[in-house]
């Protein structure tokens, strides 16, 4: 077998985030939801744009972990399924955020298809993806079902850090430690590309977590969902790359 140019191939959109800093009785009068994704059309986010102050515009992170928004236009559920079945047959493995509760809500059984079909391989969720995955709002009840579904999956929980549910039992990682908080666009993204270039190279699940823990911490201190830093060199400082 030819040996495999690349260690993990992202599939999705290229996003580019426009960020601006807002107040909560802007949300409020925009009828925004924090944490949440809506698709609008162009007249609406030309309004939004002529409403809300000076902006930034940085090239997003979202294709680091194959979201779920793919499965809202019929052409890239395609392409995910192709791909999917592509990897399986050459020995590789598949991954998939969750994205949004809200994405969750309208894809539900599908994506638990995905996931007790073995389609996909390891799921990527937060905790509110995770329990309305379920219908639950019991994060441990979540947990057990999930357990049954799926051989490998990530929950991230902020500043809790994340669980990593593994067929070898559940390995509870911490979050790294941050001076502040300035935005945390593309921090799943950046937990998800983190976690998968330890995946690559074999690490276990507690080093899997802790880069992508790393990836995360970096991103969430500036603005934007592109690092400021080398991410190589935090994780070679930290003792996380061999």
């Amino acid at each position: 077998m030819a040996t495999a140019r690349y260690d993990a191939l992202g599939i999705g959109n290229a996003i580019v985030d426009i960020v601006a800093r807002a107040e909560e009785d802007f949300l409020l009068k925009q009828g925004m939801h924090k944490g949440t994704m809506a698709l609008i059309d162009e007249a609406r986010a030309k309004a939004i744009y002529a409403a809300m102050g000076p902006a930034v515009e940085i090239s997003g992170g979202s294709a680091a972990n194959l979201e779920g928004y793919l499965w809202d236009p019929k052409d890239a559920k395609d392409a995910f399924l192709k791909a999917a079945k592509i990897a399986h047959q050459s020995d590789r493995k598949v991954a998939l955020s969750l994205s949004d509760a809200f994405c969750v809500d309208r894809w539900r059984d599908e994506f638990l298809h995905l996931m007790r079909s073995g389609t996909v391989d390891l799921i990527f969720a937060n905790e509110a993806e995770l329990t309305t995955l379920y219908q639950t709002a019991d994060f441990d009840t979540a947990i057990a079902a999930l357990h049954k579904d799926i051989d490998t999956a990530v929950i991230t929980r902020s500043e809790k850090g994340c669980l990593v549910l593994g067929p070898d039992g559940t390995e509870a990682v911490p979050a790294f430690p941050v001076d502040r908080v300035v935005d945390t666009t593309g921090a799943g993204d950046l937990f998800a590309a983190g976690f998968l270039s330890g995946l690559a190279r074999g690490a276990d699940d507690r080093t899997c977590g802790r880069l992508g823990a790393l990836a995360a911490a970096e991103v969430i201190q500036h603005l934007g969902a592109r690092p400021e830093a080398s991410l190589k060199d935090l994780a070679a400082e930290n003792g996380l790359l061999g």
